[in-house]
Protein backbone atom coordinates (compact mmCIF):
# COMPACT_ATOMS: atom_id res chain seq x y z
CA UNK A 1 0.00 0.00 0.00
CA UNK A 2 2.68 2.25 0.93
CA UNK A 3 4.66 2.01 -2.18
CA UNK A 4 1.26 2.70 -3.81
CA UNK A 5 1.14 5.76 -2.91
CA UNK A 6 4.33 6.52 -3.02
CA UNK A 7 3.80 5.55 -7.01
CA UNK A 8 0.84 8.01 -6.88
CA UNK A 9 2.61 11.20 -5.50
CA UNK A 10 5.46 10.45 -7.77
CA UNK A 11 3.56 10.91 -10.82
CA UNK A 12 0.78 13.56 -9.22
CA UNK A 13 4.32 15.52 -8.57
CA UNK A 14 5.27 15.16 -11.96
CA UNK A 15 1.98 16.01 -13.14
CA UNK A 16 2.08 19.31 -11.50
CA UNK A 17 5.69 20.72 -12.62
CA UNK A 18 5.36 22.68 -15.89
CA UNK A 19 6.70 20.91 -19.41
CA UNK A 20 10.18 22.55 -19.19
CA UNK A 21 11.30 22.08 -15.60
CA UNK A 22 10.36 18.16 -16.03
CA UNK A 23 12.32 17.96 -19.08
CA UNK A 24 15.24 19.37 -17.25
CA UNK A 25 14.64 16.76 -14.38
CA UNK A 26 14.70 14.60 -16.98
CA UNK A 27 17.66 15.20 -18.93
CA UNK A 28 19.66 15.65 -15.28
CA UNK A 29 18.68 11.89 -14.98
CA UNK A 30 20.38 10.83 -18.49
CA UNK A 31 23.56 12.82 -17.97
CA UNK A 32 26.95 12.12 -16.92
CA UNK A 33 28.67 8.89 -17.18
CA UNK A 34 25.75 6.47 -17.50
CA UNK A 35 27.02 3.41 -20.23
CA UNK A 36 30.45 3.60 -19.86
CA UNK A 37 32.53 0.97 -19.71
CA UNK A 38 36.19 0.54 -18.64
CA UNK A 39 38.25 -2.95 -18.95
CA UNK A 40 41.41 -4.08 -19.63
CA UNK A 41 43.41 -1.17 -17.44
CA UNK A 42 47.07 -1.42 -17.35
CA UNK A 43 49.94 0.74 -16.60
CA UNK A 44 53.26 0.09 -17.75
CA UNK A 45 56.17 0.10 -15.02
CA UNK A 46 58.44 3.04 -15.45
CA UNK A 47 60.56 5.02 -13.09
CA UNK A 48 59.77 8.06 -10.84
CA UNK A 49 60.07 11.42 -12.75
CA UNK A 50 59.02 9.61 -16.17
CA UNK A 51 55.67 8.59 -17.86
CA UNK A 52 54.27 5.77 -18.37
CA UNK A 53 51.68 4.32 -20.86
CA UNK A 54 48.69 3.71 -20.02
CA UNK A 55 46.55 0.70 -21.72
CA UNK A 56 42.62 -0.13 -21.55
CA UNK A 57 39.28 -0.37 -23.73
CA UNK A 58 36.54 2.26 -22.85
CA UNK A 59 32.97 1.08 -24.35
CA UNK A 60 30.33 3.79 -24.69
CA UNK A 61 27.15 2.11 -24.58
CA UNK A 62 25.23 5.78 -23.50
CA UNK A 63 22.62 7.20 -25.78
CA UNK A 64 24.84 10.13 -26.77
CA UNK A 65 28.47 10.19 -27.44
CA UNK A 66 31.04 11.67 -24.99
CA UNK A 67 34.48 12.47 -24.80
CA UNK A 68 37.31 11.89 -23.15
CA UNK A 69 39.73 14.85 -22.33
CA UNK A 70 42.04 14.07 -19.33
CA UNK A 71 43.46 11.63 -16.87
CA UNK A 72 44.92 11.54 -13.62
CA UNK A 73 46.40 9.81 -11.06
CA UNK A 74 47.38 10.80 -7.44
CA UNK A 75 51.16 9.10 -8.43
CA UNK A 76 51.30 11.71 -11.33
CA UNK A 77 51.74 15.12 -11.89
CA UNK A 78 49.41 14.84 -15.02
CA UNK A 79 47.83 13.11 -17.74
CA UNK A 80 48.11 13.34 -21.36
CA UNK A 81 45.86 11.58 -24.31
CA UNK A 82 47.75 11.43 -27.45
CA UNK A 83 48.04 10.14 -31.31
CA UNK A 84 50.54 8.12 -32.36
CA UNK A 85 52.10 8.00 -35.88
CA UNK A 86 55.39 6.78 -37.44
CA UNK A 87 57.04 10.16 -36.58
CA UNK A 88 56.43 10.24 -32.69
CA UNK A 89 53.26 11.59 -30.59
CA UNK A 90 51.29 14.35 -30.71
CA UNK A 91 48.73 15.61 -27.99
CA UNK A 92 45.11 15.28 -28.52
CA UNK A 93 43.83 18.71 -26.99
CA UNK A 94 40.63 17.99 -28.26
CA UNK A 95 39.81 14.61 -26.45
CA UNK A 96 39.08 11.25 -27.87
CA UNK A 97 35.05 11.35 -28.84
CA UNK A 98 33.58 7.83 -28.29
CA UNK A 99 30.13 7.65 -30.20
CA UNK A 100 26.93 5.94 -28.95
CA UNK A 101 27.96 2.05 -28.98
CA UNK A 102 31.49 2.71 -29.76
CA UNK A 103 34.14 0.91 -28.44
CA UNK A 104 38.21 2.59 -27.92
CA UNK A 105 40.61 0.09 -27.98
CA UNK A 106 43.67 1.90 -26.38
CA UNK A 107 45.67 -0.77 -26.72
CA UNK A 108 46.26 -1.22 -29.83
CA UNK A 109 45.16 1.86 -31.84
CA UNK A 110 46.69 4.87 -32.83
CA UNK A 111 45.47 6.64 -30.20
CA UNK A 112 47.03 6.49 -26.35
CA UNK A 113 47.18 7.68 -22.49
CA UNK A 114 49.73 8.29 -20.43
CA UNK A 115 50.35 9.32 -16.91
CA UNK A 116 53.05 12.10 -17.06
CA UNK A 117 55.72 13.23 -14.13
CA UNK A 118 54.98 10.06 -12.03
CA UNK A 119 55.77 11.33 -8.62
CA UNK A 120 57.39 7.11 -7.60
CA UNK A 121 58.45 4.23 -9.27
CA UNK A 122 55.69 1.68 -10.83
CA UNK A 123 56.64 -1.81 -10.11
CA UNK A 124 55.21 -4.87 -11.52
CA UNK A 125 52.18 -6.14 -9.46
CA UNK A 126 51.52 -2.33 -7.70
CA UNK A 127 47.53 -1.00 -8.38
CA UNK A 128 46.75 2.42 -8.96
CA UNK A 129 43.66 4.33 -9.35
CA UNK A 130 42.77 6.59 -12.33
CA UNK A 131 40.53 9.08 -12.82
CA UNK A 132 39.34 9.39 -16.11
CA UNK A 133 37.86 12.95 -17.18
CA UNK A 134 35.39 12.86 -19.60
CA UNK A 135 33.54 16.28 -20.62
CA UNK A 136 30.03 15.29 -18.39
CA UNK A 137 32.04 13.94 -15.33
CA UNK A 138 34.44 11.21 -14.55
CA UNK A 139 34.75 7.76 -13.79
CA UNK A 140 38.00 5.88 -11.42
CA UNK A 141 38.91 2.61 -12.37
CA UNK A 142 41.98 0.60 -10.27
CA UNK A 143 44.91 0.06 -12.82
CA UNK A 144 47.10 -2.81 -12.72
CA UNK A 145 50.83 -1.79 -13.17
CA UNK A 146 52.42 -4.77 -15.95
Amino acid sequence: MKRFVGIVLLFGTLALVPPSMAAEIVQEDIEGLYGILVSDVSVETAQAMANANVTMKVQNLSSSSVVLEDLASDVSEGGELFYKDRFGTNPASAGFTLLQNETLDLSSSHLGLRLTGLKQNLVAGDHLMLELRFRSGSVTVQAHVE
